[in-house]
């Protein structure tokens, strides 16, 4: 990877989360990553909450080949975790 760019923004337009797949609302906050990878652009958006669970479950290399269904399941662990510490 010779380029990356992690900037968060508020949502203008809808867009879908590249980790869980969920929809990113009009208004909502939500992280992007741009980059180069072999020459090719790609650019993806997340929820900031899926964001933050793939940076503490994956490297790099690894979230970027993730299955959404099992990102999903580590999703919800991560929410019920949190809910039960409030």
């Amino acid at each position: 990877m010779s380029f990356v760019s992690d900037t968060y923004h508020v949502a203008k337009k809808a867009h879908r989360c590249y980790l869980c797949g969920g929809a990113i609302k009009i208004g909502a906050r939500y992280n992007k990553r741009v980059g180069v990878h072999d020459g090719d652009f790609w650019s993806i958006h997340m929820h900031t909450f899926c964001s933050d669970v793939a940076h503490k479950e994956y490297d790099m290399d690894s979230w970027m080949n993730h299955d959404e269904w099992e990102f999903r399941e580590l999703l919800a662990n991560h929410e019920r975790a949190r809910a039960a510490s409030l």
